[in-house]
């Protein structure tokens, strides 16, 4: 990992395979959207893809498709990342475009209004799907009148008020040197991705980036349990509050517990005892999300609405359990294993490890591996986790999509 002299970081996790991972990681997200304007980071990863200073937009989609390979990006709360997948004999082609799309856009007013019809069908298939919008209906329960409580697409209202003004100041705001990672894993000297980066990013502009003040984000959450009609046949319910940030070592204890209670493996604690017991639902899930200055914990499950309280009451009466009796040392080492064994199979997930990489460098200027993960969860001790649980259970919101009754 290195600098620039314009200030970009530049980095690269070796790695033999014939396919090459290149990508940019940029510090704006939905919650450096300006007022009026939510969902602008969205809009402006969109069309990146439009038109550039040397390209249009059949030019740009073509370019890593014609090898095999593929462009893609995405924008979450904090981040927007903008990457390729190519056979490793392509990463000038990778870096090149890459340098293209995020330096030089143009955001062309032709393809604008069709990008924003894109977008509002990309909204109008959140709303046909209530497993996906109650996610953005419960981030506004937690952070009422703030930036992260506004869905990252932002709606319909705001998505006609944006002009290519809008994007151009977005980028030339954001899209600077010092706000970015330049970021490669793959089979690639060292010497030839900095030779590379040098070639394609030395024009990336620098200076110091002056962010907004954020509004305060308050610690203290008041428990709530909100129902909502909707023309669904199952009930939806979310149940979740505030979780430790990014930069908290709190963090692997929310972490495992989330793990626990509903992570993706078939012996996690709520799908025993409302999938595998009783046979309530098809699927309950939990997430930890940890930005750099706060963070939430969220268990999630749909059912049909004439079990929704009693299934509810389940999730309710397992939360206040591991408040009031903890989590037994035996029953702890044992899913600290489970968890070694996960990270263990996660990591040959090329591009998820790939963008886990990059989304290190950009928050912590450092990279953590699985084997330093792995020496995390080994301090975590019963009377941690117990604090923990308190701090993450003894207030939480409720969030209910109520469905048809028969």
């Amino acid at each position: 990992m290195k600098k620039l002299p314009n200030g970009l970081t530049i980095a690269l996790f070796p790695n033999k395979s014939k396919v090459i991972y290149c990508g940019v990681a940029i510090k704006v997200g939905s919650r450096q959207d300006p007022e009026g304007l939510h969902g602008l980071a969205h809009l402006a990863e969109h069309m990146i893809f439009k038109g550039t200073k040397h390209r249009k937009s059949w030019h740009i989609l073509n370019r890593m498709e014609s090898v095999g390979g593929e462009l893609n990006a995405f924008t979450s709360k904090e981040e927007t990342f903008v990457y390729t997948i190519a056979p490793r004999s392509e990463v000038r082609r990778s870096l090149e475009l890459l340098s293209d799309i995020v330096l030089n856009a143009t955001f062309p007013e032709r393809e604008l209004e069709k990008e924003k019809d894109v977008i509002e069908d990309e909204i109008n298939l959140y709303k046909d799907t209530p497993s996906e919008q109650i996610y953005d209906d419960f981030d506004g329960l937690l952070y009422p009148d703030h930036p992260l409580g506004r869905p990252i697409l932002g709606d319909e209202k705001s998505l006609a008020q944006m002009t290519q003004t809008d994007l151009l100041a977005h980028t030339r705001k954001h899209f600077r040197a010092e706000n970015m990672v330049c970021f490669c894993m793959g089979q690639i000297s060292e010497e030839r991705f900095e030779k590379l980066c040098e070639e394609y990013f030395s024009g990336a502009p620098s200076g110091e980036l002056i962010q907004k003040p954020e509004e305060t984000i308050s610690s203290d959450l008041l428990s709530q349990f909100v129902t909502i009609s909707k023309p669904t046949h199952q009930a939806h319910t979310i149940i979740g509050g505030f979780a430790p940030t990014m930069y908290e070592k709190s963090r692997a204890e929310a972490s495992l517990l989330m793990n626990y209670l509903a992570g993706a493996s078939m012996n996690s604690r709520l799908n025993i005892m409302l999938r595998e017991k009783r046979g309530w639902v098809y699927n309950v899930e939990s997430s930890l999300t940890s930005l750099t200055d706060t963070g939430w914990w969220q268990i999630y499950f749909g059912c049909d609405p004439s079990n929704a309280d009693k299934a509810r009451k389940v999730v309710k009466d397992e939360l206040d359990r591991l408040m009031e009796l903890g989590m037994k040392e035996n029953t702890l080492r044992a899913w600290i294993k489970q968890v070694k064994g996960q990270l263990a199979l996660s990591s040959e997930q090329h591009e998820s490890r790939f963008l886990n990489f990059g989304k290190q460098l950009l928050h912590f200027n450092a990279y953590r591996s699985v084997d330093d993960v792995c020496a995390s969860l080994d301090l975590i001790t019963t009377e941690t986790l117990a604090r923990m649980t308190v701090q993450l259970f003894s207030s939480r919101c409720t969030l209910v999509y109520e469905g048809i009754q028969d």
